[in-house]
């Protein structure tokens, strides 16, 4: 998980199975826009040095909440 400086911006890297089975690794963003899980700037966004891994912090919350 990454976020901008801001933390208007939110990224996740996960795991998705597809129609086959096999396991793709997809990225999806989130912003005071909306979110977005395809397209090409998405990529160069969540790949942005700016972004600060956060990772550590958000995994033991979300696992609060399931």
């Amino acid at each position: 998980m990454f976020t901008s400086d801001d933390g208007k911006i939110t990224c996740f890297k996960y795991r998705a199975e597809n129609g086959f089975g096999g396991t793709n690794r997809e990225w999806a963003a989130f912003s005071p826009a909306g979110g977005q899980n395809e397209g090409p700037a998405l990529k160069i966004i969540c790949r942005d040095k700016g972004m600060k891994n956060v990772t550590d912090v958000a995994v033991p919350l979300i696992k609060l909440l399931t």
